[in-house]
Order: structure tokens, then sequence, then C-alpha cells
């Protein structure tokens, strides 16, 4: 269910129509579940089997006391294998629902106990799962390192489990570090074995993130031809979302080609889909674009026209730094001639928010200037300004949300290619 696909689309309609069967009999299995062994052992591979579907039929907090009543279950049948996969499901549960510190509790747990059975197999799931916490909470190089450790793990006991999404977890994480050209050969590797696992989900993630670092590498034709690729799958997938991201990517490669007419049809695209899907982050994102690219050919009025649009539908989506970022753009261009608009429209990626303490505030709007002005000159100057904040506000860095909101801030300098300020931040405060 989780690759997509034919198959899976008709598994899901017979899930669904068999629905009040497998209800009833999975209600019963849990009702007994807690005397009965035999009822126990039935309701706890209802949990092993179901895990990706009885999600799309419960709340999530009903599913999870679900997995945690499998997970007991197990641990009172003496069945080590089943806990050890309620534990890596628990994990990657929690990943979903951004809870990272049980998520990390649960994989760990999970960890020790197939490395205790020798069960290399799910050990080389839990890797992955590692790796997509470390993502989550924006920790490449330890991504990195435990997708390599999964690796090793896989060629030592000769096996192979879940390739495509190692392999896709790892380009991701090199995408985010700017390793841009190790990035891309990881990811190609992972088309290749997401096809011959026929999963379609992985093949349209792969192809919309080889499309985005080949234009960060300059290589603008392959960049759209991965970029329309993926644009069909997620089409053919329905999942508006990528459809919308990878239509703001490929207006920013057309104005990267010299091509700013067909950027704009592109946009505009995007923008009558956006207004469809009554998406209005990506209606606001689409029409700042648009302004971006206006400037490129020189009619300012026009852009200024489409930033002061798109102030309406960011604000309705709660994106209050993307609100300032247009709002800075719409100033400059009312600014008068002295505007002279690059050969390139600069999307700046979204920028997390942080909401404790002045001084995190005050650190996120310092960043939100740096990545505004592009100036890697400026470097020395952003960081000694942070770390004057910290100073000034006696922000004490081995405080978990301090930590976390300064990783997110290197994270963000990372997204918008500032690696070499994003590295000084790092080494500077120990993150």
């Amino acid at each position: 269910m989780i690759k997509g696909g034919e198959k899976a689309r008709l598994g899901y309609q017979v899930f669904h129509r068999e629905w009040p069967n497998i209800n009833a009999g999975f209600n019963r299995m849990h009702k007994n579940s807690v005397e009965g062994k035999k009822a126990a052992e039935i309701f706890n591979s209802y949990i092993l089997s179901g895990v990706n579907l009885f999600p799309h039929r419960y709340f999530p907090r009903d599913w999870l006391k679900f997995m945690e009543t499998g997970l007991k279950v197990s641990q009172r049948l003496q069945m080590k294998t089943s806990e050890a996969t309620h534990l890596l499901n628990l994990g990657a549960f929690n990943v979903t629902k951004k809870k990272y510190i049980a998520a990390k509790e649960y994989l760990e747990r999970a960890n020790q106990l197939t490395a205790t059975l020798e069960d290399y197999p799910t050990q080389a799931k839990i890797y992955n799962e590692i790796a997509n916490l470390n993502l989550a909470q924006n920790k490449n190089e330890d991504a990195i390192d435990i997708l390599l450790q999964k690796k090793e793990l896989c060629l030592k006991h000769q096996f192979e489990v879940d390739e495509d999404i190692s392999l896709m977890r790892l380009g991701l994480a090199y995408e985010q570090t700017g390793e841009f050209d190790k990035a891309v050969p990881k990811m190609k590797e992972g088309v290749r074995k997401a096809k011959d696992a026929n999963n379609g989900l992985c093949i349209a993630t792969l192809l919309k993130h080889i499309g985005y670092c080949q234009g960060r590498l300059k290589n603008l034709s392959r960049s759209e031809k991965y970029l329309e690729a993926s644009l069909t799958l997620a089409r053919g997938l329905n999942n508006r979302s990528d459809e919308l991201e990878i239509i703001l990517q490929l207006g920013e490669i057309y104005v990267l080609s010299e091509e700013p007419e067909q950027a704009l049809k592109r946009v505009g695209e995007g923008l009558e889909l956006a207004e469809q899907y009554r998406d209005t982050k990506y209606e606001g994102l689409l029409l700042t674009q648009m302004g971006d690219i206006y400037l490129v050919l020189h009619e300012k009025q026009k852009a200024i026209e489409c930033y002061q649009k798109a102030l309406a539908p960011l604000k309705k989506a709660k994106e209050l730094t993307l609100v300032e970022q247009t709002e800075r753009k719409q100033s400059i261009a009312m600014k008068g001639d002295d505007i002279k608009p690059t050969p390139i429209a600069k999307v700046i990626r979204p920028v997390k928010k942080i909401s404790q303490g002045k001084g995190l505030l005050l650190a996120q709007n310092k960043t939100l200037e740096f990545i505004q002005r592009g100036d890697n000159k400026l470097i020395s100057y952003y960081i000694g300004s942070i770390d004057e904040i910290v100073k000034t506000y006696n922000m004490d860095i081995q405080e978990t949300t301090t930590r976390k909101s300064l990783s997110e801030l290197m994270g963000d300098l990372r997204a918008n290619n500032h690696h070499a300020c994003a590295t000084l931040l790092k080494n500077k405060f120990s993150l």
C-alpha cells in the first residue's frame, strides 16, 4: 500500500469494502486479548499486518493505543520478534507525529532487542527509521552515518531490505548538507531499486529531488527533465502538494534558463491549481514567484501587484515569515529606478517559525535578513550578531529548546544554500 500503483489501489478498495468484517473480527480479538492466548496472538497479527492500512480508519490517538496494546501482548507472550517490530512501528509512528523523544526511545529499544536476537533484516529497517528521525531533526550527518552502517550490515550478512528507501534518505541527507554531487548518484540508484520494488511513491519523491539537485548543480536541462517526470507521477498519484511544489521549482528552473515567459506560463498554471485546491500557502508562494519573474522582465508595476496579491493568502495560511519576506520584496520594488532585477529569481524556501523567547525571535530575524541579502561577505557579521544575541539574552546553549531552535536556523541556512555559514553556526555553538 505504501508503494502505490495499480495493485495497491485495488488492495485499498478491497480493504474498504471488507472493512465491516475486518473491524468486527479485530474488535472481538482486542476484547479477548487480555486473557485468551489465541485471541491475543490473532490480535497481535491484526496489528502487525494492518500497520499501513488501519491508520486510514482510526484517529491517530486510537491507533497508537492499539499499537501499544500489541506491544504489551507481545511482551506478555514472550514474542520477541513481534515485540521488536512493534517497537519499530511505534518509533516510525512517533516520527510522523513529530514526537521525536518518544520515537528515539522506541527505536533504541528496538535496535537493542534486534541486536540481541541477531535479527539483522529488522535491524536494517530500524536503521532506516533512525535515519528518518535524524532527517526530521536536521541531523543530516547522523542520518548519513546510520545509513552507511545499514549498508555495512547488509553487506556483512549478505541480504538486502528496503534499499530503495535507504538510498532515498541517504540522497536527501546529502541534499540537505548541500552535497548535491553526492546526492544525485544515490538518488538515481534509488530510482532503479524503487522500480524493482514497484515503489511508485519512492520513485516520485526521488525524481523530484533529483530535479532539485540538478538545478542546484546548474544542470538545467536535466533538472527540467526530472521535474517534468516527477510532475507526471505526482498527478498520477493525486499528490497535490507535490504537484504545486514541483511547478514552483519548474518556474525557478525556467528563469535560471533565461526563459522567463515559459516560467510565467508554468507559474500561472500552478496558481490556477492552487486556487482550485484552496491551498493558500502555495497560492501566496506562486504569486511571490510571479512577482520575481516580472522583475526579471523589468515589469516592476506588475511585480508590485503580484507581491501585494500574495500577502492575503500567505496571511490566511499563517505563514508570517513568508509574509515578511514578500513585504520586504514589495518595499524594495517600490523604491524606484534603482531596482536592478538579477537574471535569477531566487525563491527562498520556507523558514520554520520560532515562538519561544525574544532572543530566539531576534536570532531568526537576523537569519532571515542574512538569507534575504544573500551576501557571503556578511557571514562574519551574521555569526557575530547571533553570538551577541545569545550573550545579551543569557541564552543557555545547552537548553533543549534553544539548541533545537538554533539547529532549525542552521537548517534554514542550508535550505537556502548558505552551507558555509551554517557550518560556522554549527561549530560556534557545538550544535
